[in-house]
């Protein structure tokens, strides 16, 4: 694959990771699972009437919801944390996988800031030549991250998709309804549905045709407002790079797991995109996986 079709196919990627900003805390720019087989206790059902008469409000949830991640996020939850992720990229012919790429990241707070090392490429350690790009993209990162601590910023300023955030200019492009409630793993979840609001939206930047042509699901614990799961669907193709490039299709899942009381992290994202670049037809799957995390000393 060639420079320029990477840095398209990341650009790319990168505009389906901003679904994630629903979640409030996660930075973005991570991926999602093939669904789990379900028992029948895990089906979805429907809410009772007594259910429906003592329930929050949907408004109520949505809020909690918010409120939470950004208690979350103010208390760099993630931060204390290291963890090794791993990101599998398999290219497809139709059905068939022609390619996979596999890289091996050590995620772990650098300067106040989370940082993602690439620590092996599709089961080899680096090079000496990737090993001195990786410590020269080390020392620009601290170096930012200095500047950031030094403006009194919150985040490394990246590109518009990162730097958006849970608020009510993202909340009021959509329509939200209760489903009902699902039970996954003994424990029962809010299932809210979300789609676009039929009126115009602003489309100024690659962020807002993003958002205005995806639905989804949204799944939210009724213990704690934790969200557990988001799984989403763009309903129109997206152009982008001045119409060089179309995302044609994106679909994924992006889970969560409670860490420890009111602690939610990612867990797996998996992505499944279908992209045209300069005339050229690609579709790619990308699963971004949380493992071996551990507790820093605090």
């Amino acid at each position: 694959m060639d420079e320029s079709h990477d840095s398209a196919t990341i650009n790319a990627v990168r505009i389906c990771l901003i679904v994630m900003i629903l979640i409030g805390p996660v930075a973005l720019f991570d991926a999602v699972e093939l669904p789990p087989a379900q028992s029948l206790s895990d089906q979805p059902r429907s809410l009772s009437d007594t259910e429906n008469a003592s329930l929050d409000p949907l408004g109520d949830i949505i809020k909690q919801m918010v409120e939470r991640a950004n208690r979350q996020d103010d208390a760099g939850a993630e931060l204390q944390y290291e963890a090794r992720l791993i990101t599998t990229i398999h290219s497809l012919t139709g059905d068939k996988v022609t390619k996979t790429d596999r890289a091996v990241y050590k995620r772990y707070p650098l300067e106040g800031q989370l940082y993602e090392e690439l620590i092996e490429r599709n089961g080899h350690p680096l090079n000496e030549k990737e090993q001195r790009e990786e410590r020269e993209k080390r020392r620009k990162f601290m170096h930012q991250a200095r500047e950031v601590s030094r403006q009194d910023r919150k985040l490394i300023e990246t590109n518009d998709e990162r730097q958006v955030r849970l608020g009510s200019n993202l909340i009021n492009r959509y329509e939200a309804s209760l489903v009902g409630v699902e039970k996954i793993d003994n424990e029962e979840y809010w299932k809210v549905s979300f789609a676009p609001r039929r009126r115009k939206q602003p489309e100024k930047t690659r962020l807002d045709k993003m958002l205005n042509h995806s639905r989804g699901t949204l799944y939210i614990a009724r213990q704690d407002y934790g969200l557990r799961r988001i799984d989403f669907q763009m309903q129109n193709s997206v152009r982008y790079l001045w119409g060089l490039a179309t995302l044609r299709h994106a679909e994924g899942r992006l889970e969560f797991e409670r860490v420890q009381a009111d602690e939610w992290l990612p867990k797996r994202f998996d992505f499944d995109i279908n992209l045209r670049i300069f005339f050229r037809s690609k579709r790619q799957q990308i699963i971004r996986e949380w493992v071996d995390r551990q507790v820093l000393a605090r």
